[in-house]
């Protein structure tokens, strides 16, 4: 198992992204995109002492992507070459 940490650096562009999602999605019962609001995401950092981390301790098989910083299919490649690298190693 690799886990993927999505951490945009580009606050502007994840905050756009996050609300556009988040518009269409507040209507919904389920909310499947969580969070749904930029005030979601600041309540998020403030509890976790600044970060915006849910996996913070965790070291082993995680790959920290930018989001804002390379388009899907490089971030698809860095994916792909952690998990053959696992794959190999294993």
């Amino acid at each position: 198992m690799v886990l993927v940490e999505c951490c945009p650096t580009d606050l502007n562009t994840w905050r756009l992204r996050l609300e556009s999602r988040g518009s269409t999605d507040i209507t919904s019962p389920t909310k499947n995109h969580k969070p749904c609001s930029w005030e979601d995401v600041e309540f998020i950092i403030k509890r976790n002492n600044g970060s915006e981390s849910w996996s913070d301790g965790i070291t082993e098989d995680k790959i920290v992507l930018d989001t804002t910083a390379m388009s899907i299919e490089g971030q698809v490649e860095v994916v792909m070459r952690a998990v053959r690298e696992k794959v190999q190693g294993s």
